[in-house]
């Protein structure tokens, strides 16, 4: 009997051991011991078995047929740190409506599934394949303030169908709030499905129960996370699936080096990565979002299904006046395939506030080189909506900001023929806080849809913002529907608010529209609103500098299409400010049907009527075509204004290179001015304008619609080229539509134009009663190639003579060629031979020329301040003509040899009497206040000055 019972005892040891897969060494308590589980081990720890410094060795596959759950430290159980790693390739395999393995306040446990430190390879696997739709189960579970722990290495695999159920979980604070899950590293995992059904999240931070407790300082680094969608699409009871879902009871966050990716066909709509973090310095860093394999490699993802919405990445961590970090991530490697219904797409959506996204590494949606790398095919759809960054309710207070630096988005193809599409490359919506958007490239757009807009960047206001977008590129951005490079939009709102755009220093080029029918508008920099109702004291301003437009096409022809460097048809504003951009290389085939009022092909566009200031100062605009061939019509610059409370300033610019080579009729202006119901006081002042193109009228400024005033102030305009048909052209025009007053004065109005039936002038001035509104024109150089067609007075062309005596205007004027330094890029700066135009008044208001240099006491007429004036003011040695006596009483006695004029100007450069004089004159100076004056001798041999006083 006795040996009976041995041979018992023996087989039972042997089987034991047989099925001890798992190890346990501890420094204090029972040192050695083996458990078929892991779930017996971990019981007892708990009881007090193993103490002290604990190491688990899983020699073997094990079937957990309950939950794994180890206590923290205290009480019965007293362990300082637990380490559990396999020692062969195995796996910890369970099917429990529950959590598998359960760190139930758990501290200083680390699971590392590699056989050795050194390795990388993962031999241990941790599944949990429960899939019930109502019992919430995971793999591994955070619970109770289980701080300190590590999770390394390891397969993760879980099929949990709940809400609340995830491969890995951080859970709730059962009752104390100070029990937070805090301090746990999860590195370097595979985190998959179970038994090929998919898993709802990979990594989910739940909910706290209650609202009790917050986890934080937890970090998820380097894992791979793939295969997670809604198996079952029964269970409706699904937000959203997701790769990582971290909730707003999540702070101090670091999620770095993770790859989200889908390597089967998906047919739902899903997040990759969702963090809703709360508090400061969440560190959002180096992520790879997309396709079928690690680093957003291998195939694309694949989206299939009707009403498929996809988001790679989305943070809306608050980090409360404190930055976070959120550097180098990437979503890019998708495709999406669906037949009906809509279809949307955004890359990245930051709601961060008060932080600085990409400051010391880029981030990237998409690919700035690659084309199609993120794909839209929808042949059936209604509606797409794609949009590579979303900045979204920023609404932390007036005092924060968002930053967003160095963001690349491009690669972007989408195909929905039958679809009202809007795709945005950057774009920020409503909010109050202030955003910085700096140093961002969006690019490579290739979009096919039946209506909608294409806009690189997009700024959207129904709240109180400040925005920064500069130093920024928007380039190569092709579609078949309207195209914004950056688009500033003012919704409608019931209350009051003001927003403040500062687009600055960026780049926009390369829009092409494609489309040869049914759209087909580009706008390199747009400002626009919603039509409809809203407050009247809700305001978007902008102020628009030092931009860089240009290569803007379409080969639409239809006649609602229109191509702009910069346009406004925003009309709620407090001011409009357009200032040292660069505006190029605009094209466009179609005849824009609203005519010469708003043409086809404009540099600028100020078309929002607002009784609010308006400043379009030191544009350079040039090569600018319309290839309509019939009417075809061109303006550098295009101004709306109602305004007179506020003048529309149009000063400094240069514009030239207007063309439309294949029209027979319409026509070019350099600088178009529209008074809108009859209002708009508008000043024109040191610009630079050449035009020359041959087959439509020719505008320098052109004064079209009924307006309040027009103030025209040292301009230099010259028409040149040779003309075909009846085509007329002039360097200033008033039109027969025009009840303008017009006060025109230090201009050089100058035309060489030759060639056609129709007629070249200087100035024409169209109205049936031309002298009721010809307020004031006086000292500017009016010239005609032909002289006698200097003017158009009405319907009749004038002489110079003919024109002064018509107009009881012009008396101080001349007309005499000019030597520009060259015409062809309107350079407009005069040769030193232009001495005559130095015959200006300085009675105007405008204190600098062109470049800003200071103007002379005696100006010089147009937008080029000669030097020559001041040189013969400060040279004392210059005194090549007597003038007797000095100092004068009654009379002055001028001794010179031919004919000349005689201008006198006081000391702050007004003239005061001009006198035509042969050989010796005397010049009546009794009228004269005591004081010193200027006299200024005008002849055949050239031009000088001497002071005289006046007693």
């Amino acid at each position: 009997m006795y040996k009976c019972y041995l041979l018992l005892i023996l087989s039972l040891i042997s089987t034991l051991c047989m099925h001890a897969q798992v190890s346990v060494n501890a420094s204090i308590g029972l040192p050695d011991s083996t458990y078929s589980t892991l779930k017996r081990a971990f019981d007892a720890i708990n009881a007090g078995t193993h103490q002290g410094v604990i190491n688990i060795s899983i020699t073997g596959s094990t079937t957990e047929t309950s939950t794994a759950k180890l206590n923290a430290s205290g009480g019965t159980s007293n362990y300082v740190t637990i380490k559990i790693r396999p020692t062969v390739v195995c796996s910890l395999r369970g099917n429990l409506p529950s959590a598998m393995i359960d760190l139930n306040g758990a501290d200083s446990v680390i699971i590392d599934g590699r056989i050795h430190d050194s390795d990388t390879v993962r031999s241990l696997t941790i599944t949990n394949i429960h899939s019930s739709l109502t019992v919430r189960s995971s793999t591994i579970r955070f619970i109770n303030g289980a701080q300190g722990n590590t999770i390394r290495y390891c397969n993760i695999e879980g099929s949990g169908q709940t809400k609340e159920s995830g491969n890995i979980v951080l859970g709730e604070t059962a009752v104390n709030t100070t029990l937070k899950n805090a301090y746990n590293v999860i590195d370097h995992n595979d985190i998959r499905p179970a038994n090929n059904r998919g898993m709802l999240y990979g990594i989910l931070g739940r909910f706290i129960l209650q609202n009790l407790g917050y986890n934080y300082y937890n970090t998820f680094s380097n894992n791979l996370v793939h295969g997670f969608y809604n198996y079952n699409t029964a269970n409706i009871d699904i937000p959203f699936t997701a790769g990582i879902y971290l909730t707003y009871h999540e702070g101090f966050i670091t999620v770095s080096g993770n790859s989200i990716y889908q390597t089967d066909t998906i047919n739902q709509s899903q997040y990759f990565m969702y963090l809703e973090p709360t508090a400061n310095w969440n560190i959002n860093k180096d992520n790879y979002i997309g396709g079928s394999a690690a680093q957003a490699g291998g195939h694309p993802a694949y989206y299939s299904g009707d009403n498929i919405s996809i988001t790679g990445l989305y943070d809306g961590s608050n980090s409360n006046r404190n930055r976070g970090q959120v550097d180098g991530n990437v979503v890019t490697n998708f495709k999406l395939l669906s037949s009906t219904g809509s279809v949307g797409f955004t890359g990245m959506v930051f709601s961060r506030t008060n932080d600085l996204i990409g400051e010391s590494k880029k981030n990237i949606v998409g690919s700035v080189t690659d084309t199609g790398v993120i794909r839209v095919e929808c042949p059936g759809c209604t509606a797409m909506n794609i949009t590579g960054v979303l900045l979204s309710n920023l609404s932390l207070g007036s005092q924060s900001a968002l930053r967003l630096r160095n963001m690349e988005v491009g690669g972007i193809s989408a195909d929905a023929p039958l679809a009202n599409a809007q795709v945005k490359g950057i774009s920020k919506d409503v909010g109050t806080d202030s955003v910085l958007i700096e140093h961002c490239a969006v690019r490579q757009f290739a979009i096919h849809a039946d209506s909608g807009a294409v806009a690189g960047i997009a700024l959207i206001h129904n709240n109180y913002q400040q925005v920064f977008c500069r130093n920024s590129t928007v380039s190569d951005l092709s579609s078949n529907v309207n195209i914004n490079g950056i688009y500033a939009f003012r919704l409608n709102s019931a209350g009051a608010f003001t927003a403040n755009n500062i687009i600055e220093d960026n780049q926009v080029y390369g829009l092409y529209n494609n489309n040869g029918a049914v759209n087909g508008s580009v706008r390199g920099i747009f400002s626009d609103n919603v039509i409809g109702t809203g407050s009247a004291s809700a305001y978007m301003n902008n102020t628009i500098r030092r931009n860089h437009v240009y290569d803007l096409y379409t080969t639409s022809t239809n006649t609602a299409a229109i191509v702009t460097g910069i346009e406004n048809t925003n009309t709620y504003y407090q001011y409009f400010y357009v200032d040292t951009n660069t505006i190029h290389s605009l094209h466009n085939p179609a005849a824009y049907s609203g005519t010469q009022y708003s043409p086809a092909v404009q540099g600028i566009s100020a078309r929002g009527p607002r009784n609010a200031p308006v400043r379009i100062q030191g544009n350079m605009i040039y090569d600018l075509e319309n290839t309509a061939t019939s009417v075809a019509y061109v303006a550098g610059i295009t101004c709306l204004h109602s305004g007179n409370t506020n003048v529309l300033q149009v000063l400094k610019n240069r514009i030239y290179d207007l063309r439309t080579p294949l029209a027979s009729s319409g026509n070019v202006s350099g600088v178009l001015l529209n008074g809108a119901s009859g209002a708009g006081s508008f000043t024109v002042q040191n610009n630079m304008i050449r035009l020359e193109p041959a087959k439509t009228e020719v505008y320098g400024i052109n004064l079209l619609q009924i307006s309040t005033a027009v103030t025209a102030y040292f301009n230099s305009i010259s028409i040149g080229g040779t003309a075909t048909g009846t085509n007329i052209s002039a360097a200033f025009r008033k039109s027969r539509f025009t009840g303008t007053t017009v006060t025109s004065v230090n201009n050089v109005y100058y035309n060489t134009r030759t060639g056609g039936t129709g007629k070249h002038y200087a100035l024409v001035n169209e109205r049936p009663m031309p002298a009721q509104e010809w307020i004031l024109s006086n000292y500017n150089d009016l010239y005609s190639v032909n002289p006698a067609t200097v003017g158009l007075w009405y319907n009749k062309p004038l002489s110079f003579a003919d024109f002064k005596d018509s107009s009881n205007m012009d008396a101080h004027s001349i007309s005499v060629p000019v030597s520009f330094v060259d015409t062809t890029t309107a350079d407009l700066h005069l040769l030193s031979g232009n001495s005559a135009l130095v015959a200006g008044t300085s009675s105007t208001p405008v204190t600098d020329d062109y470049d800003g240099d200071e103007r002379h006491p005696v100006p010089t007429i147009g937008a080029d301040e000669l030097e020559v004036m001041m040189a013969l003011m400060k040279d004392e040695a210059k005194k090549t003509i007597a003038i007797y006596p000095n100092p004068a009483h009654d009379y002055l006695t001028v001794n010179i040899a031919d004919n000349a004029l005689l201008s006198i100007y006081d000391a702050q450069g007004k003239k005061i009497q001009d006198k035509k004089a042969v050989s010796k004159t005397v010049v009546d100076v009794q009228k004269l206040m005591p004081g010193m004056y200027l006299l200024i001798i005008r002849s055949s041999s050239g031009i000088s000055a001497q002071w005289f006083i006046k007693q």
